[in-house]
């Protein structure tokens, strides 16, 4: 099977199934000033993914996966990046970051693993700080903070020097905590061809010049564009 990503845990530093899946919960979506408790799981091939995504909230199309790997040739919105038409030059491949964390306050029966979507810098350097705490994250919770807003947003990673009891025992229960292999493969979810072609036409791309006769969404279709509209955010909130 044809993967979005491009690396998968060091290589990334280097360089259930979905409809089962509640994205709502499962990706760390933070407001200026918000924070989540997590536990660090360190760098492996399931905890930290990078895939080449595409996207420019000026114009209405919100950061997506590049689906060119499945297609076996450039995405329509690589087409209108590469098509001269300076409004849509932005829409080139870019480097993200998919991150796995375990979430401290967890709703009782729910899973805690959670995923933080964020840019290639961003996700560059919480890798390093992951590897700064590996040897104490076994010991250690952190508090995942958001400052800042738009392309002045930072994340810290701070540590919570000493839990209350009640919090601690949370903090143990995450030990050993097993990411799927597939779970990250089931949470990154593309727009398809013809969904991607209906955004540029709303946007004001010439698609019947480019693509011909514009491509009707099935109703299925049109279903998992609802889905994936939470993760499709304004990219500059994980700069």
């Amino acid at each position: 099977m044809t993967s979005l990503f491009t690396a998968k845990g060091e290589a990334a530093v280097a360089s259930a199934s979905k409809k089962n899946l509640d994205l709502k919960k499962i990706y760390i979506r933070l407001k200026e000033g918000e924070s989540k408790r997590v536990r660090v799981l360190g760098v492996t091939e399931n905890t930290v993914r990078e895939y080449m995504s595409q996207g420019d909230f000026n114009i209405g199309i919100f950061t997506q996966p590049d689906i060119s790997p499945i297609l076996g040739g450039p995405s329509p919105l690589t087409i209108a990046s590469n098509s001269g038409i300076e409004k849509f030059e932005k829409l080139y491949p870019k480097k993200r970051y998919l991150m796995v964390f375990a979430d401290l306050d967890t709703p009782e029966g729910e899973s805690p693993l959670r995923v933080w979507d964020c840019s290639k810098a961003q996700g560059v350097a919480m890798q390093n700080l992951w590897k700064e705490y590996d040897e104490s994250k076994d010991d250690v919770a952190f508090t995942l903070k958001r400052t800042g807003d738009k392309t002045e947003t930072v994340f810290h990673l701070l540590p919570i020097m000493k839990l209350k009891p009640e919090d601690k025992g949370k903090f143990e229960a995450l030990e050993g905590i097993e990411v799927p292999e597939d779970f990250l493969d089931n949470v990154l979810i593309p727009r398809t061809e013809a969904q991607q072609i209906e955004l540029l036409e709303k946007a004001g791309f010439p698609v019947k010049d480019y693509f011909g006769a514009t491509k009707v969404n099935t109703e299925e279709e049109e279903t998992e564009e609802e889905e994936t509209e939470e993760i499709g955010k304004d990219e500059t909130e994980n700069f």
